[in-house]
């Protein structure tokens, strides 16, 4: 993995001991629901860990779960997050939520895509805006 720390990189972000604005419950449970770009049915669920989220470069934090993860990432003002399902590796399943994370908030609308990790990239390589289906991230 490139620019890790385990490689020497010293271009790496070093650990940090500070906390997200908006932090996500560890161990709860999300499930990814709706159409991918191709409008075929997702059906997702993942569980974060207990283990804090990592802080990496840009304002990005991630929360690690068993079969898949979050990204958060802070902008000026709020969030933006996706929730990823990566227990297939030919058909990764993502919700990407462009609105803030409540946490009194348990349903979010987002934009939804599925395929091999070098088709959502070649989607992301295309487009300057990310199109797919209609998804719903559900946090319970």
């Amino acid at each position: 993995m490139t620019g890790s720390l385990a490689t020497g990189d010293s271009s790496a972000k070093k650990p940090e001991s500070r906390s997200p604005r908006y932090p996500i419950k560890a161990e709860s449970i999300w499930t990814i629901s709706g159409l991918d770009q191709n409008t075929n049915a997702m059906r997702s669920k993942i569980t974060l860990t207990a283990a804090p989220p990592r802080y990496r470069s840009g304002g990005d934090w991630y929360y690690d779960g068993d079969n898949g993860y979050i990204n958060l990432y802070e902008v000026q003002q709020g969030t933006r997050f996706q929730v990823w399902d990566i227990s297939n590796p030919e058909r990764l399943v993502v919700c990407f939520i462009r609105q803030s994370y409540d946490n009194a908030q348990t349903s979010y609308e987002g934009v939804g895509l599925s395929g091999s990790q070098e088709e959502i990239d070649g989607l992301f390589a295309k487009l300057s805006t990310v199109y797919g289906g209609s998804c719903r991230a559900t946090r319970s």
